[in-house]
């Protein structure tokens, strides 16, 4: 456990792990071995981007068990990217028509 937090706190390490998934569109899965850090080969991330204008501006993801409930999981991932993106998209207009 130890090894994975002190990997979870390098910034670097998670730009690395997340920057795939701001590549893709819709959710991204890596189970065990597919993941590159040798920290992460126990385990596995579902990630999901979200927008604004129709660029990427940020991911969300879980990290869990190579065992996990990847239907329920990418369930959520897909909620709170949409929701993410709504709020964003929501956010931007308003001050983007406030300036008009």
């Amino acid at each position: 456990a130890r090894t994975m937090f002190s990997f979870l706190q390098d910034k670097n390490e998670l730009r690395r792990l997340i920057e795939p998934a701001m590549r893709e569109s819709g959710v991204s899965i890596r189970i065990g071995s597919e993941n590159k850090p040798v920290q992460m080969k126990n385990s596995s991330i579902v990630l999901g981007n979200y927008k604004v204008g129709g660029r990427v501006v940020g991911a969300i993801g879980i990290i869990g068990p190579v065992r996990m409930d990847y239907k329920k999981v990418v369930s959520q991932i897909e909620y709170f990217t949409s929701q993410i993106t709504k709020l964003l998209e929501e956010s931007f207009s308003d001050g983007q028509d406030n300036e008009s």
